[in-house]
């Protein structure tokens, strides 16, 4: 158990959750305890940990980089480089990891 841990929300959507989850056909929802003063990097290091593929289309730790694929916002605004994977989480924040599609 954390001392004092922050609950963050996480939504990641379908083509991701399908991967990461076997069967999963829509959106994957999360809440995640982090210990204070944890960042998105200690988030996404955390769900590496539980989903095997996290690391191939989401977020790479041994290089310390987001997969080009990814869109994320926080608390519905989007983020962008260069310093996203240090923002600081507070307890009751939303992240949602969308899948960034080409075609037309």
């Amino acid at each position: 158990m954390i001392d004092n841990p922050i609950r963050v929300k996480i939504k990641i959507f379908s083509w991701f959750s399908e991967v990461l989850v076997q069967g999963q056909h829509s959106a994957l929802l999360l809440e995640e305890e982090l210990p204070p003063g944890s960042t998105l990097r200690t988030c996404f290091n955390r769900l590496g940990a539980r989903f095997a593929r996290f690391e191939e289309i989401i977020y790479n730790p041994h290089e310390d980089v987001l997969q080009v694929q990814v869109i994320i916002t926080h608390n519905g605004l989007l983020l962008t480089e260069p310093d996203r994977l240090d923002l600081v989480l507070q307890s009751g924040d939303s992240i949602v990891l969308i899948p960034s599609y080409a075609g037309g």
